[in-house]
């Protein structure tokens, strides 16, 4: 752009959008103008897509535009990512443009931000727009489209604190602090308040105690004087128990001279006592090794008993084994005759057998004849086999037939046992029952009503029904009233009731021609249901007006089904394609279309189809399969029955081979049992000879006789050496016996000085541990004494209070007559340090309060000085607006006004819009329940007009303003705002960038040159070039060829 337009900009305003994959763009990228832009083109072409992206690429709020709920929503539809670049007027650093790019993908709800290509945060993209007074987010900057309504809608409040931000945000921030500051000051003003009431009832708790004060400190001194007369008790104890020791102490060392003398009679008679236990002690351990001795020997002789009864044992098994030996011998030779008696009769046996040749010959003719009729059997079982394998195929599938079939139920059967355990399953049940208390037919669940031959359709039949799936019908009034009721009485369910009655609805448009790109048909083509369910589905699903395909269709043939316009006979308003809803709508206002499309899901609630088809294909097969096998076991009982026929020929043969076998086997039984017959009687023979065994028995009796001969000898040796050992012993236990008699003596006399001598230590003992005892408790009682009254503190005290008896007695009594007059007062020991504390409370509280009370004022006269600065701004501001708006609308024959809401709130401070349009009407505040909406439309634009005058915002966007309007005041809002933007350019002040979004213009409208008006066409659809491609030069050069050429033909034709 030249020097000179550049100088037409205000700084921050937009020099250049670029939108890539961004809602209905692929790629497409424009230059505003610097004043009035004027962004027009049909309706679903994308105008309002430019407008979304200038909002969110300067961190606007998706949710503002009601487009989409989330960011991957704005990606083309099909792509992965897109993105918006807007580049703003010497905005950066340097006086240097300023660009701003949103990054988007369909993978994820987060966007990202960059600033002249350094990442950032939506935040910071917010922070820089503010900076440069962009305000996407504010109605009166930025009004998306259908937000007209929401602007009207919009409390005096809020369009207050809107209006100070799109003027001058610091109005704003002062309303702010004015709120803040209003707060503040009713907490503190409370909190003040609060302490007054908190001192006055302080001060009178406080006059209130002060009696029972003096009381208490009367008692106190009552208190004090018991404890000086127990503190001196504790001294006058401590002088008695120090008496006591000194007396314990003289008794004591009387008693330790008479022990003493006890002890020094006893000692020769312990020395004796020693002695004999001396000689005692060696007679005993004398004693105790012959005593080891002799049990050392009786263990020998016990060792040798035992070896000779050993020996004993041995000789009588050997002569045991002796007897076994003869035994074993007579046995061998009994053996040896009969084995050579039954070899003598096995040759004979042998001798007399028949001729062999003849019986081999008959035993192979039997087998050979055998063999053939196993083979015949073979074949038989072969083929047996074969037909089992049929037959158990055959059952296989008959079984699994009769279980797919005993599986296919009737579709209302399946669809109920899917619903089972719900509330519309015991609907149901209760209808079923119940039908006949009712006039004509109820219908109904639908979702049990209705059948789909396929998924898809169920698909398409539940997102037409949505919820209605459960809806019932009926054909009778009466029955439609009374249904419901009775179902709630004795239920306690609810259920929704329709009333169907005959509805043949006029055709939407003709089907062939949409089954040209694609189309299957209508969806009431492709549901089985009664034809009163039809009625019901037509009237409340619109079931006859949506089309349906069973293959996706591109989105080129989806736009060619589509209505175009309100009254267009060659398409329909709503098409199901696969797994995607399309919609289109008209504007009540204008006529203006909004499309939508959005995702079908699966069905869940119909099944496939009706299976009545299979059933019957599944019962023809399953009769074939019978028949198969009925043919199969007429076939296994021929087989069986020729296999039995063999039975009694292959017994036969067995006989026979078993008797040829018999035969033959027998002569080389014979001959075997004479060959074994011979190999025993060898065995025989060469046996060992028992005698050789039984003479070396002999010899090892003869062996164990000398060594028992060796014992006797060592038995008489150990037996003669233990009588000695006894004999010795007895004689030192004589010995000893006779030293512990004499000991005994002894022990009893020295027993008995003991006893003495313990008695005059028992005295003793006593002694000590009194005088012990005596001095741990004079101990204790001075430590007690001690720690309760040191005389270090209390000794003066206690000798000048000449009224304290030295008495245990007198003491206990004063103090028993000083505890009664305690007795007669009631002891609170809180009243003083309640007193104590009310006295600090109030102190404090007086303090607090005249500091809140001092803020109180000085908050209150910064707050009014604060008031009046703002609301002299505020109401200067409302003035001028004001103006301008009156005059707008006395140009046009109407009244307005603007007006500031007062009140002592600061948060309910208000600016309200008074309009009037007719003549004798009074002035009305505007909202969205009083006006039209093409009286809203005036308001508002009106209204934001005047705000251009005030506001610092490099561009200002409108989407639609003029929906709703009629032709005078659309012309008449055109010109006010083509006029605002050919203002005269200062240096200090430079006319805002404006953008007015609409899909049409009124003929023989003003374009005065002066308003350096920019038309920013968007024609956006299939089969267009991209925005690199189009050249407008050629476009216009194109237009006027075609349109000179027309003239011509209409010439010629006349």
């Amino acid at each position: 752009m030249d020097e000179a337009k550049e100088d037409d900009y205000r700084k921050g305003a937009i020099c250049r959008i670029k939108m890539h994959n961004f809602l209905t763009y692929t790629d497409a990228e424009c230059c505003p103008g610097p004043k009035l832009n004027i962004v027009v083109g049909p309706n679903g072409t994308g105008k309002s897509s430019v407008v979304c992206a200038i909002c969110l690429c300067l961190g606007g709020s998706h949710k503002s535009l009601d487009r989409a709920e989330k960011y991957r929503d704005f990606v083309k539809k099909g792509m992965d990512e897109g993105f918006v670049e807007v580049e703003l007027y010497r905005a950066g650093g340097n006086g240097q443009n300023l660009l701003v790019r949103m990054d988007i993908s369909s993978n994820n709800d987060k966007a990202q931000w960059s600033i002249n290509g350094a990442s950032t945060s939506r935040k910071a993209v917010k922070e820089t727009m503010a900076q440069l007074s962009i305000q996407v987010d504010n109605l009166c900057c930025f009004l998306a489209q259908d937000r007209v309504v929401q602007f009207a809608s919009l409390d005096p409040y809020k369009l207050l604190h809107e209006t100070e931000k799109a003027v001058r945000p610091q109005l704003f921030e002062q309303h702010q602090r004015l709120i803040n500051q209003k707060k503040d000051e009713k907490t503190l003003r409370s909190q003040t308040d609060q302490l007054k009431s908190n001192l006055d009832q302080a001060t009178e708790q406080k006059n209130g105690l002060e009696e029972d004060v003096r009381r208490m400190r009367e008692r106190e001194e009552t208190k004090n004087k018991i404890d000086l007369l127990k503190k001196k008790r504790l001294w006058v104890d401590v002088s008695q128990k120090k008496t006591r020791v000194k007396q314990l102490k003289e008794e004591l060392g009387k008693a330790e001279a008479d022990y003493k003398k006890l002890r020094a009679v006893q000692e020769p008679l312990r020395n004796k006592v020693s002695d004999l236990e001396e000689n005692i002690g060696h007679l005993k351990q004398s004693i105790n090794h012959r005593d080891s001795q002799q049990k050392s020997l009786a263990r020998k002789c016990a060792g040798v008993v035992d070896t000779m009864q050993h020996q004993e044992q041995a000789v009588d098994s050997e002569y045991e084994l002796i007897d076994e030996i003869d035994e074993r011998a007579e046995t061998l030779k009994r053996r040896r005759e009969a084995k050579e008696i039954e070899i003598v009769q096995l040759k004979r046996d042998i001798a007399n057998l028949p001729r062999q040749n003849e019986v081999k010959a008959s035993y192979h003719e039997a087998i050979k004849e055998f063999k053939s009729i196993i083979n015949r059997r073979k074949k038989i079982n072969e083929a047996k086999q074969a037909i089992n394998h049929r037959k158990r195929t055959l059952e296989t599938t008959i079984m699994k037939k009769r279980r797919q079939l005993d599986t296919v139920k009737d579709y209302k059967i399946v669809r109920l046992e899917k619903a089972r355990g719900s509330q519309h399953y015991r609907i149901y049940n209760w209808v079923e029952k119940n039908r006949d208390r009712f006039r004509g037919n109820i219908y109904g669940p639908l979702f049990v009503e209705v059948k789909v031959r396929n998924a898809l359709h169920g698909k398409y039949v539940e997102a037409a029904l949505g919820q209605t799936l459960f809806q019932y019908f009926c054909d009778e009034k009466e029955t439609w009233a009374q249904f419901p009721k009775a179902l709630a009485k004795e239920t306690g369910m609810k259920v929704s009731v329709l009333h169907v009655k005959p509805e043949n609805p006029p055709k939407v448009c003709d089907i062939n021609q949409l089954k040209k790109h694609g189309v299957t048909g209508w969806l009431e083509d492709v549901v089985e249901c009664d034809e009163k369910v039809l009625w019901g589905l037509r009237g409340m699903g619109k079931f006859h007006a949506i089309a349906i395909t069973d293959r996706r269709l591109p989105p080129e043939a989806v736009a060619a089904c589509m209505k175009s316009r309100r009254g267009d006979p060659q398409g329909t308003q709503k098409l199901f394609n696969v797994d995607e809803k399309f919609e289109v709508k008209f504007s009540r206002y204008g006529g203006h279309t909004s499309s939508s499309n959005s995702k079908l899901w699966g069905a869940r609630n119909l099944l496939m189809d009706d299976n009545s088809q299979d059933s019957k294909k599944l019962a023809e097969d399953l009769k074939t399969e019978e028949e198969h096998h009925a043919k199969v076991l007429e076939e296994l009982k021929k087989i069986n029955d020729a296999d039995e026929e063999l039975d009694p020929h292959i017994a036969d043969l067995n006989a026979r081979i078993r008797k040829y076998k018999k035969e033959l086997g027998s002569g080389d039984k014979k001959k075997r049992e004479l060959r074994q017959a011979q190999a025993e009687l060898r065995d025989l023979n060469a046996e060992k000879n028992p005698e050789d065994e039984r003479r070396e028995r002999f010899k090892k009796i003869a062996k164990i006789n000398e060594k028992r001969i060796n014992c006797a000898q060592k038995l008489f040796e150990f037996t003669t050496a233990l009588s000695k050992v006894v004999m010795g012993a007895d004689s030192e236990r004589l010995e000893c016996a006779q030293a512990e008699a004499n000991y005994a003596d002894i022990k009893h006399e020295i027993r008995r000085m003991e006893e003495d001598l313990k008695g005059t230590e028992l005295k003793l003992r006593s002694l000590q541990n009194e005088v012990v005892e005596a001095k741990k408790i004079r101990d204790i009682a001075k430590r007690i004494a001690r720690k309760a009254a040191p005389l270090n503190e209390y000794k003066q005290i206690l000798e000048s209070a000449v009224w304290m008896p030295d008495n245990l007695d007198e003491i206990d009594g004063m103090v028993s007559e000083l505890q009664s007059q305690l007795e007669q007062t009631i002891e609170d020991d809180s009243i003083i340090s309640r007193y104590e504390a009310l006295k600090k409370r109030i102190e404090d509280l007086t303090c607090l309060y005249t500091a809140n009370f001092q803020r109180l004022q000085s908050m209150t006269e910064s707050l009014d000085e604060d008031k009046t600065k703002w609301l002299q701004e505020i109401k200067r501001l409302a003035a001028g607006i004001s103006a301008t708006y009156g005059e707008n609308f006395r140009l046009m024959g109407c009244e307005g006004e603007v007006r500031i809401a007062e009140n002592e709130d600061f948060n309910k401070f208000g600016l309200e819009i008074w309009v009037r349009f007719r003549k004798g009407a009074n002035l009305q505040r505007l909202s969205k329940f009083t006006q039209s909406g093409g009286e809203r439309s005036v308001s508002t634009m009106l209204f934001l007009l005047c705000l251009q005058k005030v506001t610092q915002t490099p561009f200002r966007v409108v989407d639609e303003i003029n929906q709703g309007m009629d032709s005078k005041n659309e012309r008449m809002i055109f010109d006010r705002i083509v006029a605002s933007c050919a203002v005269k350019q200062k240096k200090d002040h430079i006319a805002p960038q404006y953008f007015l979004v609409t899909p049409k213009l009124l003929p023989n409208l003003t374009y005065p040159a002066d308003a350096n008006i920019s038309v920013l066409c968007v024609y956006n659809g299939t089969g267009m070039l991209s925005s690199q491609e189009w050249n407008m030069t050629n476009t216009i050069q194109k237009l006027r060829s075609i349109l000179v050429a027309g003239r011509k033909r209409k010439s010629r034709d006349i």
